[in-house]
C-alpha cells in the first residue's frame, strides 16, 4: 500500500537511484536535456526537508517515489504566453521522480492536489509520459517559464484549481 512521508538523509541513496532511474526513462522517452549531469540529486532537497517539505511515497519498506513541494516559484513570476488560473496562494510540485509502472506518480499528484486546493507544476516541453500525466488528472495548460539555473531551460508551466 501506498503511503508519502516526510523524506530523510537515510533516503538519499534510493532517491539518487530514483532521479538516475528518472533521467534514464526521460532520455529514453525523448527529453534528454531536462535532467542532465547529475541534476537533480538528493542533496539539493536539503533546504526543502528543513522546512518539511522533502517527501517520499513508500510500497511497503521501499521508497518508490520523491517530490518535493514549495510555496513559492520565483520564474513563476513571469510566465509568458498565458495565465495563471488564479492568483491564490498555491503550492509548487518539484523534483519529482517515480519508479515506472507502478501508479506512482498519479499517486503523489492526487495526494498533493487532495491536499491543496491550487497546484502549479512545470516540466520541459519534452517530457510527454509528465504532461500526458498532468493533462490526465486535469491539469491545464497556462504558458511557460524560465529557469536560468543548472537544469534549467524553458518549462510548460500548467496548474490545477479545485472547483
Amino acid at each position: 500500500m501506498l503511503y508519502i512521508r516526510l523524506a530523510t538523509e537515510s533516503d538519499f541513496p534510493r532517491i539518487d537511484e530514483l532521479f538516475e532511474q528518472a533521467r534514464a526513462f526521460m532520455a529514453a522517452n525523448g527529453n534528454k536535456t531536462q535532467w542532465t549531469n547529475g541534476f537533480p540529486n538528493a542533496e539539493l532537497l536539503r533546504p526543502a526537508m528543513q522546512e518539511d517539505n522533502a517527501f517520499v511515497c513508500v510500497d511497503g519498506e521501499e521508497v518508490v517515489g520523491v517530490y518535493c513541494l514549495a510555496t513559492t516559484e520565483k520564474a513563476y513570476d513571469n510566465l509568458k504566453g498565458g495565465q495563471w488560473q488564479s492568483n491564490q496562494p498555491f503550492v509548487v510540485i518539484h523534483r519529482m521522480a517515480t519508479v515506472s509502472g507502478k501508479g506512482v506518480g498519479t499517486f503523489i499528484i492526487n495526494h498533493v492536489m487532495k491536499d491543496h486546493p491550487y497546484v502549479r507544476i512545470d516540466t520541459h516541453a519534452d517530457n510527454k509520459p509528465m504532461l500526458g500525466l498532468l493533462s490526465k488528472l486535469g491539469f491545464k495548460y497556462c504558458g511557460t517559464v524560465f529557469y536560468d539555473r543548472v537544469g534549467g531551460g524553458e518549462r510548460v508551466a500548467l496548474d490545477y484549481l479545485r472547483t
